[in-house]
């Protein structure tokens, strides 16, 4: 006797947390996840693995196309208000340069005006801080430099945003020969002149 009269409490108490939904009866521990909780962990997972695979693939690619430009010196400076890239010609008589960015990469091609033969050609991955559409590039001496303002001023924090994603391409112009004086003042009274641009 009781043996049932504990069998018939504990499926009392047991019957208590069950409800009625749609002439069904729903226990908690018989509900399971919604489908689309484990069709979106998986679609996520999907994702992230395909971008990771995609990347390292042209990361190879531009490592390749590196390996060719062996001969070109390339520079990267991380100055306090600009990026640069910088290119280290053998010759700058007679060239026709293009300079373009597609998103984060750009784009630098370097040709003979007079013969159309490519001296080189480059790709760069451009960093995520830089305000793409003030690029700039100029020739001086031997060195292609080009210079790309940050979007915020360096060691400033800046909150990370989704951004749209420009599909389009920007054609970066050659900058003017402008010149600034830039005086400092401290300890020591520092003159510094620098182009506007470079």
């Amino acid at each position: 006797m009781y043996r049932l009269l504990c069998f018939l409490a504990i499926l009392t108490f047991v019957s208590a947390h069950c409800r009625w939904e749609n002439n069904k009866r729903v226990c908690p521990w018989t509900r399971k996840h919604p489908r689309r909780f484990h069709r979106h962990h998986i679609e996520s997972e999907s994702i992230i693995e395909d971008i990771k695979k995609k990347f390292i693939e042209s990361e190879i690619k531009l490592q390749e196309l590196c390996n060719k430009n062996e001969n070109v010196i390339v520079k990267e400076k991380y100055d306090i208000d600009t990026y640069t890239l910088e290119y280290t010609l053998e010759e700058t008589e007679n060239l026709n340069i293009t300079v373009q960015i597609f998103h984060r990469l750009i784009q630098t091609t370097v040709m003979k005006n007079d013969t159309n033969a490519l001296v080189f050609e480059d790709l760069k991955v451009l960093p995520g801080v830089v305000k793409l559409e003030d690029a700039a590039w100029k020739l001086k001496d031997k060195d292609l430099k080009i210079r790309i303002p940050y979007k915020v001023p360096f060691g400033k924090e800046a909150t990370m945003v989704c951004e749209a994603i420009n599909t389009g391409v920007i054609n970066v112009q050659q900058a003017e020969d402008n010149y600034d004086l830039d005086v400092r003042f401290g300890n020591d009274t520092l003159f510094n002149y620098r182009e506007k641009v470079y």
